[in-house]
């Protein structure tokens, strides 16, 4: 029997094991990105950079956004790209880190409900009447705290 057999049959049996036995990191990071709501988010990304498109194009083209500038747009703000950028970016930040914890934290109840409310926050700002309502908020707010009269939690007044 030749004398690598057994090295090679060893190292090929664990590298199946862990290709075939456990998620790989890229499943993970997606399985992550899931349960970080990303598909929604960059779904609200997309029709917030379709909406900044259009509101660029009104005050800097003469006549408005034409059929290109739609399609531009468009492709600029697709949600695959936008996607697979945030994909790769997001793996190479999480790589080393202990994906399973955050998974663990973020499919839990409490990540759950934190992950549900910032999605159903970034949806409600694309409603222009809450993005107006939460600016004013933030200004009185900025106001009331340069005044001495902030009511955060741990100020003192």
């Amino acid at each position: 029997m030749n004398r690598f057999a057994t090295p090679l049959a060893i190292a090929l049996s664990l590298s199946m094991t862990s290709l075939w036995g456990q998620p790989t990191d890229e499943t993970k990071v997606d399985q992550l990105l899931e349960a970080l709501g990303m598909p929604e988010i960059i779904e609200i990304m997309r029709k917030e950079g379709l909406s900044y498109g259009q509101t660029l194009a009104e005050d800097m083209i003469p006549g408005g956004p034409t059929d290109q500038w739609d399609m531009a747009v468009s492709t600029i703000y697709d949600t695959e790209m936008m996607y697979e950028e945030v994909r790769g970016a997001f793996g190479e930040a999480v790589a080393g880190d202990d994906i399973d914890a955050m998974l663990d934290f973020f499919t839990s109840s409490p990540g759950e409900k934190i992950i549900k409310l910032e999605v159903s926050a970034r949806r409600a700002m694309l409603d222009e009447a809450v993005e107006e309502a939460s600016k004013e908020n933030a200004a009185i707010a900025m106001m009331d705290k340069r005044r001495g009269m902030c009511w955060c939690r741990n100020s003192s007044r």
